[in-house]
C-alpha cells in the first residue's frame, strides 16, 4: 500500500540518520581507545561489577548523554556496561540499577534478545531489530534497536542505540486506518462512478434513439464530475497528512540540534554580558563609554533572545508576555536593520499617535519585524526600493472587508511592512508561510522565517495577511489584539541588589572564564568565593571541609557530572547545603529534577548581575523570612 511505503520511507531516513551518527561515534571511540578506556567489567565470586572511568572526550560525552535516543554498551553475557540518560528516560529506572544489570531485565514479557548472538553478528554487519521494553511502571514501549560493533579494543562488546517507536507506531496505525477508510471511500466512489457511466451510456443511447433528454444528461455529467472531485480531495488530504508528518520530523531534528548548541552559545553570551556589566561599574561618570557598553548589553540580550527562539522550533516554550508599546520597539529594530541593508533602499516609518498597547513578548515581536524587514530587503536586492513600516489602530467589525477570517471583531493594532520589490505570484503567496519553503538561493535562507512569524502572531490570538502584486511589491500585515491601558511598561521601583555579609560560596563551572566572572561579581556583592572547574574536585573540597560553604552555585552541563548529579554527591555528606543551578535551558525543563535532585533554584543563563545577586540572596535566606530588598 502507498501509505505503508511512506512509513517505510520515514523509517529508512531515520535509520540513515542513525547510521551517520553512529559513524561519528565510532570515530570518537577509536580516539578513546588510543589513549584511555571508558569502563571496566570485573567478574568474580561477588558477581559482575562495572567501574566507569573518566577519560572520554568531554564534548562527545555530553552529546551521548543528551541525545534523545537511548545508548548502551552490552557485553556478550548481556551485562550493561554503560547507559546514557536517554536510555534511563525510556525505562525510567535509576541509573545505578541499569549499569551492571542484564539487558533482558528491561524486556517486556514474551520478548527476548540473544546478546551473545548479537556480538557474533555485529562482527559481520550492522542491523536493526524491534523489541518491546518494560518501564519501571510496567508500561510496554515498542522500540527499534540498532546493533553496532565497537572498534578494535572492545572485543565481545556491542553498542545498542534504542529508539522509542511509540509515537511512530501510533501514527502508523492512524495512517493505516485512514488508508483503509480512504480505500473504502474510493471503492464506493468507483462503484458510483460505474453506475454513472452506465447511466451516461444509457442516456447516449437514448439520444441516438431520438429520445434524448438533455437535462438528464447534464445532471449525470455534473454528478460524475462531483464524484471525481471528492475522490481527488480525499487523495489530497492524505498527501497533506503525510507531508505534515515529514515536516514535524524535520522540525524535531532541528529542535534537537538547536538545544545542543544553546549551552555553548549561552556560555559565550554570559561572558560578554557579565564582563560588560562589570565594565559599566568601573566607568561611572563616563557617558560615552557607558553608552557604548549599553549597546553591547542590548546586542547580547537580543542574541540571548534569539537562542531562546531557536529552542522554540523543536519544543514549545513559555515566553514573557506583558503589555508593551510597539512604537519604541519598531524604532529600535529598524535602527539595527538599517545597518545591514544597502544604502540604496530608503526607509519610511509611520507610527500613528495614541496607538494601543499589545500583550506580547518583546523578543518575539523583535524577531517578527527583523524577519519581515530582511525579506523585504531581499525582494528589493539590486534596486533603489523603499521599505515602509506603519503602525495604526484598526477597529474590525463583522462587516469589515479587511478583517481576516480567523479574527473576532474588535480593536487591533496593525503593523504593516511593505516593499517595492518584485512581488509574489498567487502560488507563492499560498505557500509562503509553509515551513522550509523559500524562493531564495541555496545558502541564503532556511524557509522558516515567515513560518515562525505566523506561529508567533497566532499564539497572540492575532493574524498575518499578505498582499502582493508582481512587479509592484508586497505588504505583510500583522494584527495584534489591542490592550486598553494608558501606561504600558510602567517602570517598577527596583530595590538595590542585596549584598552578602561574607558568606562563603563555591562556584562550579567547567568554563574558567565564567567561573572567574561569577567570582568577581559575587565578591563585589560582599561574598567570599571559591571556584572549581571540575565537578569531582568540588565534591572532594566540600567533603574535606564540612560546614565551610553556605551555598554552591553550579553549571548544569559539565563533562564529569551534571548539576543534578553533583547535588546528589554533595548531599551525601552535607544534605542541608543549598544548591543553585545555572542552565541555558528554561527552568521548566528541569522542574522534575529540581524536585527529586535536591536543587533549591534554577537560574536561566545568561543572567545579569541583578538576577544572580537576587537569586543567591533568595536561596541563602529562604528559611529566615528575609526578602530580596530587606537585608543590606
Amino acid at each position: 500500500m502507498p501509505h505503508t511505503a511512506s512509513i517505510r520511507d520515514v523509517l529508512r531516513r531515520q535509520n540513515a540518520e542513525l547510521r551517520a551518527r553512529l559513524d561519528e561515534a565510532e570515530e570518537t571511540l577509536r580516539a578513546i581507545g588510543n589513549g584511555s578506556v571508558d569502563a571496566l567489567v570485573v567478574s568474580d565470586t561477588a558477581g559482575t561489577r562495572v567501574f566507569t572511568l573518566v577519560g572520554a572526550d568531554a564534548p562527545y560525552r555530553i552529546l551521548i548523554e543528551e541525545m534523545n535516543d537511548g545508548a548502551v554498551t552490552v557485553s556478550a553475557d548481556g551485562t550493561i556496561l554503560f547507559s546514557n540518560r536517554g536510555f534511563q528516560r525510556l525505562v525510567t529506572w535509576p541509573m545505578d540499577e541499569i549499569v551492571g544489570a542484564r539487558f533482558d531485565r528491561f524486556l517486556a514479557p514474551g520478548h527476548s534478545l540473544d546478546v551473545g548472538h548479537l556480538v557474533e553478528r555485529a562482527l559481520v554487519e550492522r542491523y536493526d531489530a524491534e523489541v518491546v521494553l518494560l518501564t519501571s511502571e510496567g508500561k510496554e514501549m515498542p522500540t527499534r534497536i540498532s546493533v553496532n560493533r565497537l572498534p578494535v579494543g572492545f572485543i565481545g562488546v556491542v553498542c545498542l542505540i534504542v529508539t522509542d517507536l511509540t509515537e511512530l507506531k501510533t501514527k502508523e496505525h492512524a495512517l493505516r486506518d485512514s488508508a483503509d477508510a480512504l480505500q473504502s471511500r474510493i471503492a464506493e466512489q468507483a462503484h458510483t462512478l460505474d453506475e454513472l457511466q452506465a447511466a451516461r451510456r444509457t442516456t447516449l443511447a437514448m439520444m441516438h434513439g431520438a429520445v434524448a433528454d438533455g437535462e438528464a444528461l447534464g445532471a449525470a455529467n455534473r454528478d460524475l464530475e462531483e464524484q471525481i472531485r471528492v475522490r481527488n480531495a480525499a487523495e489530497a488530504t492524505r498527501d497533506r497528512f503525510e507531508a505534515q508528518l515529514r515536516v514535524r520530523q524535520r522540525m524535531e531534528a532541528i529542535g534537537t540540534l538547536a538545544s545542543g548548541i544553546a549551552h555553548d552559545f549561552n556560555n559565550i553570551l554570559g561572558a560578554i554580558s557579565g564582563y560588560t556589566e562589570l565594565a559599566r561599574l568601573d566607568v561611572v561618570g563616563q557617558p560615552a563609554a557607558l553608552e557604548s557598553l549599553d549597546e553591547v548589553l542590548k546586542a547580547s540580550n537580543r542574541a540571548s533572545a534569539l537562542v531562546r527562539q531557536m529552542l522554540t522550533i523543536g519544543r514549545p516554550t513559555v515566553h514573557e508576555r506583558r503589555t508593551i508599546a510597539l512604537g519604541p520597539l519598531i524604532t529600535e529594530v529598524l535602527t539595527l536593520l538599517r545597518a545591514g541593508i544597502p544604502s540604496g533602499i530608503t526607509f519610511t516609518t509611520t507610527i500613528a499617535r495614541d496607538v494601543s498597547s499589545v500583550d506580547a513578548d518583546a523578543a518575539q515581536v523583535h524577531q517578527c519585524i527583523m524577519n519581515l524587514g530582511t525579506n523585504a530587503a531581499h525582494a528589493m536586492r539590486g534596486t533603489n526600493g523603499q521599505l515602509s513600516v506603519a503602525l495604526v489602530n484598526c477597529d474590525l467589525t463583522e462587516a469589515s472587508a479587511e478583517r481576516p477570517q480567523e479574527l473576532e471583531p474588535g480593536r487591533y493594532v496593525r503593523l504593516s511592512v511593505s516593499d517595492t520589490g518584485s512581488g509574489m505570484s498567487a502560488d507563492t503567496i499560498e505557500r509562503a508561510c509553509d515551513p522550509f519553503f523559500t524562493t531564495k538561493d541555496v545558502g541564503e535562507g532556511t524557509g522558516l522565517g515567515l513560518s515562525i512569524v505566523r506561529s508567533i502572531i497566532r499564539a497572540y490570538d492575532g493574524a498575518m495577511t499578505v498582499r502582493s502584486e508582481l512587479g509592484v511589491g508586497t505588504t505583510f500585515d500583522l494584527y495584534f489584539p489591542a490592550v486598553r491601558t494608558a501606561n504600558p511598561e510602567r517602570a517598577e521601583v527596583v530595590a538595590a541588589v542585596p549584598r552578602g555579609v561574607g558568606e562563603h560560596i563555591l562556584i562550579v563551572d567547567d568554563e574558567l572564564a565564567l567561573g572567574r566572572l561569577l567570582k568577581r561579581v559575587l565578591e563585589r556583592l560582599g561574598y567570599t568565593v571559591t571556584v572549581e572547574t571540575r565537578a569531582h574536585d568540588a565534591v572532594a573540597r566540600v567533603r574535606a571541609s564540612p560546614g565551610t560553604f553556605a551555598l554552591i552555585v553550579t553549571d548544569f552541563h559539565m563533562p564529569e557530572l551534571l548539576g543534578t548529579a553533583l547535588a546528589e554527591e554533595v548531599h551525601r555528606s552535607e544534605p542541608a547545603l543549598p544548591i543553585l543551578v545555572c542552565s541555558g535551558n528554561p527552568a521548566d525543563v528541569l522542574a522534575e529534577q529540581m524536585l527529586t535532585g535536591g536543587i533549591d533554584e534554577v537560574l536561566a543563563k545568561p543572567m545579569t548581575i541583578d538576577q544572580l545577586g537576587r537569586a543567591v540572596h533568595r536561596v541563602l535566606h529562604r528559611n529566615d523570612g528575609v526578602t530580596d530588598g530587606e537585608r543590606p
